[in-house]
């Protein structure tokens, strides 16, 4: 396959005309195209720091939502720097900007599969408002607290145990100083806490 044909691929990806799994099967099954893409961009796109834009795509999750996302922005940017033209569909960063909007500030649903089938339980007869406005309030019932929300000093946490959210106690420091701060979660069923540590 030559050069033109792998950029016209591209291309169709990033328009949203071919699918993810049509471009990771290519790119997977051919080295030319990985080749290609063994190149840094430099300071002006500092999203891949000191990486090559493969070394990029190879430390992303295709399986999830967010590393499809990274790929595909990673594409964007090789195709900017080689001066393409093209008209960018903006479909993952939608969907993910659909799904952040679903989840209060505190919340970071990182299971995608979690995340899923509350989306796909949400009733069909409901308009789109009423759904998202029936999503968010399922989410907010699942992430339970005794008093406040957590204030997380990075991003959200939260951990879900055997497909449920634990409820959160608290979150506290040792001491003034302590660049830590611990958050304390219990189970309640079974009763047994646990502790998610950040750093500032």
């Amino acid at each position: 396959m030559d050069e033109r044909k792998i950029i016209e691929n591209l291309i169709e990806f990033i328009e949203g005309k071919t699918s993810f799994d049509i471009f990771w099967r290519e790119y997977k099954n051919n080295t030319y195209l990985q080749k290609m893409l063994e190149i840094k961009l430099g300071e002006k796109y500092q999203r891949f720091g000191n990486r090559t834009i493969n070394e990029n795509i190879e430390k992303s999750n295709s399986n999830t939502l967010y590393g499809r996302a990274v790929i595909y922005e990673d594409i964007y940017c090789y195709l900017l720097y080689r001066g393409i033209q093209f008209n960018r569909n903006d479909i993952y960063s939608k969907e993910l900007e659909y799904r952040n909007s679903l989840q209060p500030s505190y919340v970071s649903i990182e299971d995608e599969d979690f995340l899923n089938q509350i989306i796909e339980s949400a009733p069909n007869d409901l308009s789109k408002t009423n759904q998202k406005k029936w999503i968010k309030d399922k989410i907010k019932s699942l992430f339970l607290f005794d008093k406040k929300p957590p204030r997380w000093i990075q991003d959200p946490e939260w951990p879900i145990v055997d497909g449920k959210p634990l409820v959160f106690i608290k979150q506290t420091k040792e001491t003034l100083n302590d660049e830590r701060v611990f958050y304390t979660f219990y189970n309640p069923e079974s009763g047994e806490e646990t502790i998610v540590v950040q750093f500032y």
